[in-house]
């Protein structure tokens, strides 16, 4: 899980880098995008899990880790690459 979530938080730094933006932003379109195709949102039950067990902030590309959602969050990537 950890080298999937290193992986995944990797490729959205290059994706900034190489576009110029934000990865907080881009982390929040990747969000929307898998709200809106898959019906869940993974930075509000990120945000519930931190509440509840008061961690602290657990990183996007964990979160997607953890789920076993990276190859999701690639594939939105690659889409957001197409575009840019």
């Amino acid at each position: 899980m950890m080298e999937s979530g290193i992986f995944l938080e990797e490729k959205v730094q290059e994706f900034c880098t190489r576009n110029n933006q934000d990865e907080g932003y881009i982390w929040g379109v990747i969000n929307n995008i898998h709200t809106r195709d898959y019906g869940r949102n993974l930075m509000w039950e990120k945000q519930k899990e931190e509440a509840e067990k008061d961690c602290g902030d657990i990183p996007m590309s964990q979160q997607f880790a953890k789920e076993n959602l990276v190859h999701r969050a690639i594939d939105i990537l690659k889409g957001l690459e197409e575009c840019a």
